[in-house]
């Protein structure tokens, strides 16, 4: 792989993680909410569990490209391997210029040196060697990842409809937790290819992605109002 090949790849794995990372904060958003606007959420019950049912899904099922095992796909794996195979391609150092800056006495802040310029170490090998590291801590989470995606979500496995699903997703449980340490995995090795080959970073999740609790308010305000009416009527009879 070329290293515009790798950027390609990297921006790819980065975009795919930023839109799981969405669906896991929206469900994070729901669960939080569900009890301070139970009566809110009562209103279309079928609605938010066919939404958790959906996310949880596509949350799984994408998550589980991201990590897949298969060479011919773009996946952070293949990321990974090629900045190890490659680690010279990225920069040791990065210069910066700066200068000393002192305060006048009316309030102006004025430079009183010239520029001094130096070099910041990177140490893309030790950043490797962490990203390798933490990789192989999460290497059971990322097998459980794999059999729930193979064995629930993308086959009908036999052994788990026999042996009952909800006994089996107990035994093999993949907690929303374990959703966010892969996730800050991916986004992290996709990082290092960004940042220190391109110097962009990116966001890793919509900026107005917290809103769903504006909609819930609405939905408290037309009950309240709601409710009134109803008591109008009833005052009326």
């Amino acid at each position: 792989m070329k290293k515009e090949e790798l950027i390609e790849v990297a921006s790819f794995c980065h975009d795919r993680a930023r839109l799981i990372n969405q669906d896991l904060y929206i469900v994070r958003q729901i669960l939080k909410l569900a009890a301070k606007y139970k009566e809110e959420i009562e209103v279309s019950p079928a609605f938010y569990t066919m939404i958790l049912d959906s996310l949880e899904r596509s949350i799984v099922i994408e998550l589980a490209k991201l990590f897949d095992r298969d060479d011919s796909s773009l996946q952070v794996n293949k990321v990974l391997e090629t900045i190890r195979d490659n680690i010279d391609w990225f920069p040791k150092t990065r210069r910066v210029e700066t200068s000393n800056v002192i305060e006048s006495n009316n309030g102006k802040i004025e430079t009183r040196s010239e520029k001094i310029i130096f070099d910041v170490p990177l140490e893309p090998e030790k950043r490797l060697n962490d990203l390798i590291f933490r990789k192989e801590e999460l290497s059971n989470t990322i097998e459980k990842l794999r059999k729930l995606r193979n064995k629930v979500y993308a086959h009908n496995d036999k052994r788990v409809l026999l042996d009952g699903q909800e006994k089996w997703m107990k035994e093999n449980g993949f907690s929303l937790d374990d959703v966010e340490n892969l996730l800050g995995l991916a986004f992290d090795i996709c990082d290092f290819v960004l940042v220190r080959l391109t110097g962009e970073g990116r966001h890793r999740k919509a900026i107005n992605i917290d809103d769903f609790e504006k909609t819930l308010k609405y939905v408290q305000m037309g009950r309240e109002h709601w409710n009134k009416e109803i008591e109008k009527l009833i005052n009326k009879e």
